[in-house]
């Protein structure tokens, strides 16, 4: 399986072997990739469902899309006035949407980096978003 780690200003993916559920013990190697770039403290990463990207949202206004086999930054999604405490992929893995505190969310091409939809209208800040299911709402 595939791990996740964020501390500070980057993130870690890292193989795991959960081992024998009698064992019950999980050995994991950390880091297989440093994913860095961010300018203030990662709130949160997570795979795509392809899982050959990896999201990460951060207190300096961005959130970056990184290749899970390279480590890569291949998009900094921008936008925000405020932390995005939020990046969630689409179940297709095409578009991410993201919560920040300007009470904002945003919806991104993967491909383009481009903000698509800015959906506006909340009163305090934003901790979470995700798509629905199927992908048709978030």
């Amino acid at each position: 399986g595939r791990v996740l780690n964020v501390g500070d200003s980057v993130a870690d993916t890292a193989s795991s072997d959960f081992g024998d559920a009698k064992e019950s013990r999980q050995v994991a190697t950390f880091p297989q990739q440093v994913l860095a770039g961010h300018r203030k403290a990662v709130c949160m990463a997570a795979f795509t469902p392809d899982l050959l990207h990896v999201l990460t949202a951060s207190y300096d206004q961005t959130a970056r899309i990184f290749s899970s086999e390279s480590g890569a930054c291949e998009r900094v999604l921008e936008g925000h006035f405020g932390a995005v405490h939020w990046a969630a992929s689409s179940p297709d893995s095409a578009k991410v949407v993201t919560a920040s505190a300007d009470r904002t969310a945003r919806i991104f091409g993967v491909a383009s980096g481009e903000c698509e939809r800015t959906l506006e209208g909340h009163k305090g800040e934003l901790y979470m978003a995700s798509f629905s299911p199927d992908g048709s709402r978030v």
